[in-house]
Parts: C-alpha cells; sequence; structure tokens
C-alpha cells in the first residue's frame, strides 16, 4: 500500500513598530531606537538588527522610520512582515531663553546732546542665533533699539526668538531729564562820570550746557547817576537749542554802581571881585 502528502511551512508574521519620543528643544538631536516586534513574533533562536533610525534636532516632528535586516541565520523567506509602523519623534519649543532689558543708569540719564539708546541682551542654548527686535508701539517691531536725545520719555517693548524657542519678552522707559542751569549777571563799579555803565556778562553755573548748545543775553541792564542797579538781563535759547533740555534753577543779577565823584571845580571870588570902595 502506499500513500504520499505534502509538507507545508507557511511564513511566520509579524509586525514592526518603532517607538516615539519627545521633548523640548535643547539643541541636541532626539532619536529613539527601540523597535517592537508585533504580530507572531519571532521564532526562538531568529533575530532582526535594526539600524539608520531618523533624527530630530530642531522644533518640529519627525516620522521614526528605521531599516532592519534578518541577523544571520534567520532565513527572511521565514518571515512576512505584515506591516512596518513607524513614530513620531517631536521637538517642542523651548523657553530657555535669557533676555536681560537695559535698567538702571543705562536708561536713565541728564540730557547732554548725545542719544541714549541701550540694546538688550538675549542668549540661548550653546551658539544659537537668538534675534531681538524692538517696538515703540508693541505693533511696529526693528532690530534697531530706538533711542531718545531730548529730555523725556520713550517706553520700549523687546522680544527675543528663533524658531525653536517661545519668544521673550521684556520692556523699558528710557528717561531724559533737564539739564539744570543756573544763571548770573555780572557787577561792576564805577566813580560817576556822566556816562551810561553796563555789563553785558552772564555766568552760566549748574551742570552748564550742553556740547554744541548755547544761549544769546540782551536787554542788559544800565545806570548813569549816582546809585545803584540790578544788572537785569534777558536770554533766549539760540537756533537748534531745544529749551526743553534745561531747567534753569536760579537767575541771579549783579550790581551796577556809580559813586559820587570829587572832581567838582569850585572857585569863590575874590579880590575886587569882593572889595571896593
Amino acid at each position: 500500500a502506499r500513500c504520499e502528502y505534502t509538507l507545508t511551512v507557511t511564513c511566520r508574521e509579524i509586525k514592526l513598530a518603532s517607538s516615539s519620543a519627545s521633548k523640548a528643544y535643547d539643541g541636541t538631536a532626539l532619536g529613539n531606537d527601540t523597535v517592537t516586534v508585533g504580530g507572531e513574533g519571532m521564532a526562538l533562536g531568529d533575530s532582526l538588527t535594526f539600524s539608520g533610525f531618523a533624527t530630530i534636532t530642531g522644533v518640529g516632528t519627525q516620522t521614526n522610520t528605521f531599516s532592519y535586516a534578518f541577523a544571520t541565520g534567520t532565513e527572511a523567506s521565514d518571515y512576512c512582515v505584515t506591516d512596518t509602523a513607524y513614530g513620531t519623534l517631536t521637538v517642542t519649543k523651548a523657553d530657555a531663553i535669557t533676555l536681560a532689558c537695559p535698567s538702571g543708569n543705562d536708561i536713565t540719564k541728564t540730557y547732554d546732546g548725545a542719544a541714549l539708546h541701550p540694546e538688550a541682551t538675549a542668549e540661548g542654548i550653546g551658539s544659537d542665533a537668538i534675534t531681538v527686535e524692538y517696538s515703540s508701539d508693541g505693533t511696529s517691531w526693528s532690530t534697531t533699539a530706538p533711542g531718545i536725545t531730548h529730555a523725556g520719555t520713550q517706553h520700549v517693548y523687546v522680544r527675543a526668538g528663533n524658531s525653536n524657542y517661545d519668544t521673550a519678552r521684556c520692556e523699558y522707559t528710557l528717561a531724559v531729564t533737564c539739564r539744570s542751569i543756573a544763571l548770573k549777571s555780572g557787577d561792576s563799579t564805577k566813580t560817576y562820570d556822566g556816562n551810561t555803565m553796563s555789563k553785558p556778562s552772564v555766568t552760566i553755573g549748574g551742570e552748564g550746557m550742553a556740547l554744541g548748545d548755547s544761549l544769546t543775553f540782551s536787554d542788559f541792564a544800565t545806570i548813569t547817576n549816582v546809585g545803584t542797579q540790578a544788572n537785569t538781563f534777558s536770554y533766549a535759547f539760540a537756533t537748534g537749542t531745544e529749551a526743553s533740555d534745561y531747567c534753569v534753577t536760579d537767575t541771579a543779577y549783579g550790581t551796577l554802581t556809580v559813586t559820587k565823584a570829587d572832581a567838582i571845580a569850585l572857585s569863590c571870588p575874590s579880590g575886587n571881585d569882593i572889595t571896593k570902595t
């Protein structure tokens, strides 16, 4: 008697799935080289090797692709890879920007004719370039820091960012205060001589005038006869000099003095002028 049959070994079904991973941006590459073998799994003694895993450094997402190979001694034909699924690598924005707005003496000064325009500083991770922008209204932005020259204030908004970071913000106010000056006209004295006397000079004290600025003086007092006179005067800020940049804290007037003269020539009558028969 005879019979026959056919032996059949079907392929073992397996499924491959790489893992996901996420982190906040830190300047280093993110990867995950873990693969789960599902389905019917590998037979005892058989194995796979995995390589070529994807990586991501900047903010965003990346499919965690990979390559695989059957290890030496494992027959590829014994397996049917029915599904290959890829995890997701995710890098979120970092909040690690260190932003410092100018403060203290860097944002306040007395008017001196020069612009006040300090800048903010910002640092990220390692050598990452951070863009710092400024705005006077919170709407229009520029990489140039605003400044002020004349007495007054200017509020400044600052933002610092990079595509891999959350935007950092700060704000500050620039302030230029008026320059204090004191004005004093000169003194003068003489003996009466019939001529008018004046002293058209003014000393500017206090913090003085800033380089390039000036005052003009006029209408100085005069005196002719014996007595005293306050040396009053008028002043005006010259063209190109802003009056609001200065606080005149004191105006002092010198004294003009005319003393009595001793030059009268007096002649009494004598001789025939005072004697007769």
